[in-house]
């Protein structure tokens, strides 16, 4: 319901999931340490008439890396003292729409980058989006699922995760 009066907007890790199928391809074991890059909060809003849905960046990253954390962890890549490689992970939100289809319903639209900073110096971006019925939080946490995706069948994210 809340989706429906606006407000600020928390994604939550729990409402999608990423596959084992996805990391599959990754080395294992080894040690691989994700951080947040956004230290502050950066506030994004989605507007529709009067009614406005604050997101926070800081947020969504926080979001996106207890989603990867989880299927690498099953996988056998997990965080150390001493990492084999580490991964600082930073979303923008790029764009998003919301109408109310029938009240308190809203289709939502969602676009967001998930840049991918390694320890070695390397970087790659990736776009993720999404379309929901459940509202903004729902497009959100699909457009973080669709962006994480990408980013594990990513070359470069491929290259120095298993090298």
């Amino acid at each position: 319901m809340l989706a429906a009066c606006g407000g600020e907007i928390a994604t939550s890790p729990d409402a999608v999931r990423i596959e084992p199928f996805w990391v599959a391809q990754l080395r294992a074991p080894q040690s691989v340490v994700l951080s947040n890059g956004l230290s502050n909060p950066v506030k994004y809003q989605i507007r529709n008439e009067s009614i406005t849905w604050d997101l926070d960046a800081r947020q969504l990253t926080d979001t996106a890396i207890v989603m990867l954390r989880r299927v690498l962890d099953a996988h056998g890549i997990r965080p150390g003292a001493q990492p084999d490689k580490t991964v600082t992970l930073r979303t923008e939100v790029r764009g998003g729409m919301a109408m109310f289809v029938l009240v308190p319903t809203v289709a939502a639209s969602a676009r967001l980058t998930l840049h991918a900073d390694f320890g070695d110096g390397t970087a790659t971006s990736v776009d993720g989006e999404n379309g929901s019925g459940f509202g903004v939080q729902g497009a959100f946490e699909g457009a973080i699922q669709s962006a994480l995706h990408r980013l594990l069948i990513d070359p470069r994210f491929l290259a120095y995760i298993n090298r």
